[in-house]
């Protein structure tokens, strides 16, 4: 998805790689755009933003309703 340097040689060196390398940038693209579909896109992320929704709000029904059982 990446490639991943700790100093700016390293990077540096990465990138002239990349630039000169076709098949190594068309498979970086690739995996990237994977790996954003798989994780990032908004079906995926806004699908984990309902089912933390949902599962805050049965938590907090939980809540409530043990609350009102202690009155």
């Amino acid at each position: 998805n990446c490639l991943l340097c700790s100093q700016p040689d390293q990077f540096l060196t990465a990138f002239r790689q990349l630039a000169s390398d076709d098949e190594l940038l068309a498979r970086l693209s690739r995996n990237a755009r994977s790996s954003f579909e798989r994780y990032y896109a908004s079906r995926v992320v806004s699908r984990k933003m309902i089912e933390l929704a949902l599962e805050v709000a049965g938590a907090r029904k939980w809540v409530l309703s043990d609350a009102k059982d202690t009155h």
